[in-house]
């Protein structure tokens, strides 16, 4: 039974008193724009909780399936070891951290409020309990220290350099989402926390500033997925797409003024094949500009896909604007970080969505996430598929549309995609042509369907020869 709130300040005043500042340690901590000595004590580890709103598992956090249990409730023994075991699953190096503890010991000073919350070393305490230790050295804040001294001192201590090789991707974005929103700093004040090479000099503050505006667009984004899925996407699936997430962001950002309804298709290629875990190396040669060329194309030849597709619509390129805007961060301050300004997504507040072909694949990916079945919609009526082959169809197709697109801008043979696709046509009609011998004598074929699929075939061939005669 873990020790009552009580109990831990009346434990830890009383250690805190009986500190001899000849024989025991200080440590020199940033404390209210000067550098104060706080004292060091030995404190029992049931006397300390971890804290619940660490940034370094938020996300975690937020996306744990027991969620509730922490929020209702955050220094129960349930909740505590709820998130002790968020603590031991967050990062790598977890088991590297016990095995130092257990040779060399507690080398480095925890920090503590008079209550006993740990504003750092949570991961620390969790692993010394798992070894079974007894005790915690730590430095102890004062007895009025407020949340936004425990966040910057956590800035401080955890947030600089270290920042962006311990913290996970979207924790690092969540926490400029509290800066911002919650504590109100500016864009400026932000980069300078969060990375000590930023400087005041206009070229470096420029690029840290550039870091936090984009982190607050792809937080942006990422709150926009999970709302298309109905809250089911946790956060942390996003945590190995960073680059893919950031690159996408880039390219969006740089083309929507110039071509929004290309920058929107870019966006929700890229979506779908992030959700269909598309390699990035792929993943970077989907655009607006290969969609009805490459990437439709596989999508229709697929067995499992391609009757969605029909059912779903045409992609003529359009794009309708859709109501509202995504959840996520609120408006940022100007350039010079002093006020307020355009929002992070989108300064017109317009969203007009994809294609309806891609947008609707998206939809049915992030709203089935998790499920094992996927009812797929055709033109005959919904069927039921494993969500698992769907996923692994679209992964396919996009891959194969994507090594298309590198092959030809390698080989720069666009002269003789033409050929290459009259080619590909003969040998399908061919592969037709031999299926329906073997089936023209069947009562059950839909000789119909396939005397309409012949006539759009021969007029697609009569406008190509018409236009090929014309250019002659």
């Amino acid at each position: 039974m873990a020790m009552t709130e009580e109990a831990r300040e009346a434990l830890i005043k009383e250690r805190v008193e009986a500190h001899d500042p000849k024989k025991q340690e200080f440590l020199s901590l940033p404390w209210r724009d000067k550098t104060e000595r706080f004292p060091v004590i030995e404190l029992e580890l049931d006397a300390v909780v971890l804290r619940p709103d660490s940034h370094r598992i938020r996300a975690q956090l937020e996306s744990h399936e027991e969620a509730d249990v922490i929020n209702a409730d955050p220094f129960s023994d349930k909740a505590q070891e709820l998130i002790a075991s968020i603590l031991r699953d967050t990062g790598e190096n977890f088991q590297d951290l016990k095995r130092n503890l257990d040779e060399k010991g507690q080398l480095q000073f925890g920090v503590v409020t008079r209550a006993g919350l740990l504003v750092n070393a949570n991961r620390r305490a969790a692993a010394l309990k798992d070894l079974g230790k007894k005790y915690i050295d730590v430095a102890v804040l004062p007895p009025d220290t407020t949340l936004e001294e425990i966040n910057d001192l956590e800035l401080t201590l955890q947030m600089q350099r270290d920042f962006w090789e311990e913290y996970t991707f979207t924790n690092r974005l969540l926490f400029v989402e509290e800066l911002i929103n919650k504590q109100n700093r500016t864009r400026k004040e932000v980069a300078l926390a969060l990375n000590p090479a930023v400087s005041r000099d206009s070229r470096t503050m420029k690029r840290g500033i550039e870091e936090v505006e984009q982190d607050t667009r792809v937080l942006t984004m990422l709150r926009e997925i999970q709302a298309r899925s109905g809250k089911k996407i946790p956060l942390t699936s996003f945590d190995e797409q960073e680059v893919a997430v950031e690159e996408l962001d880039t390219r969006y950002k740089d083309t929507h003024t110039q071509d929004p309804t290309g920058a929107k298709k870019m966006r929700d290629i890229r979506l779908l094949g992030i959700l269909a875990d598309v390699p990035y190396r792929r993943l970077r040669h989907l655009d607006g500009e290969v969609l009805d060329e490459y990437v439709i194309p596989n999508l229709a030849e697929n067995e499992v896909l391609g009757d969605v597709l029909s059912a779903v619509g045409s992609s003529d390129g359009e794009v309708e604007e859709t109501e509202g805007e995504p959840e996520g961060l609120g408006p940022l301050e100007t350039d010079d970080g002093s006020g307020k300004g355009d929002d992070p997504v989108d300064g017109n507040g317009e969203d007009p969505s994809a294609p309806a072909q891609v947008s609707a694949l998206v939809d049915l990916v992030a709203t089935t996430y998790r499920d094992e079945e996927v009812e797929l919609p055709t033109e005959e009526g919904p069927r039921s598929v494993d969500r698992k082959t769907v996923v692994e169809t679209l992964k396919g197709s996009l891959t194969d549309a994507a090594l298309e697109v590198e092959s030809d801008k390698k080989h720069d043979n666009r002269l003789t995609r033409p050929i290459k696709w009259a080619e590909e046509a003969e040998r399908k009609l061919k592969s037709a042509a031999d299926a329906f011998s073997e089936m023209e004598d069947s009562e059950e074929f839909d000789s119909d369907s396939f005397q309409a699929a012949l006539t759009e075939v021969r007029n697609r061939l009569d406008a190509l020869i018409a236009d090929v005669d014309s250019a002659g």
